[in-house]
């Protein structure tokens, strides 16, 4: 298997852990606006909660680490810096979903900070559209272009959306990257 195969199944296995956390039942928590209902959804599964929360935090760090290994192995200064916004960005977000199953009762409440929130999902949108660009920039590459204007287009279209509505389900980053690793195997 070569390197950009490894690369796409990496970074497939990190969007794919996230998106098994977006989109498992407890996930239902997210909708309900009420925090009582909330927590009694947390209450009535704390495994599931507690496992979603893991999935979140590793499945947005492998993401993140697998871009790191593909910035050193093609040695371009805007690949590792996809990679620190990407990090930075998804260690945010571990700490986040750290406190959110240590927590679940301040999680229902809203009383957890919403600070790592917002900087999380502006870095990885800044990571991700850089990481577009450099796929972009690297015409050799065997990739199809559409893969790096994904990226790019995607991460604008939504910072526009996250500014519009004052939120952005992160799972939408994750179904970017599954595609752009399915794409790095199969290239």
């Amino acid at each position: 298997m070569s390197f950009q195969q490894i690369f796409g199944v990496v970074v497939s296995v990190g969007s794919v852990l996230f998106l098994i956390a977006a989109f498992s039942p407890i996930s239902k928590v997210y909708a309900e606006s009420e925090s009582a209902r909330r927590l009694a959804i947390i209450q009535e599964n704390p495994r599931g909660w507690w496992l979603s929360q893991v999935l979140f935090g590793l499945g947005a760090v492998i993401t993140a680490v697998a871009i790191g290994f593909w910035a050193v192995q093609i040695g371009e200064w805007l690949a590792y810096l996809s990679f620190l916004a990407m990090l930075v960005g998804a260690l945010l977000w571990s700490w986040l979903v750290y406190h959110r199953a240590l927590a679940p009762e301040a999680f229902a409440a809203g009383t957890l900070p919403y600070w790592p929130f917002v900087i999380y999902t502006i870095l990885t949108q800044l990571g991700l559209a850089i990481f577009g660009s450099v796929l972009i920039m690297l015409l050799g590459s065997n990739l199809p272009g559409w893969v790096g204007w994904l990226n790019v287009v995607g991460s604008v279209l939504f910072f526009i959306l996250y500014l519009v509505f004052k939120d952005m389900p992160p799972f939408v980053y994750y179904l970017l990257t599954l595609i752009t690793g399915v794409m790095f195997y199969l290239a």
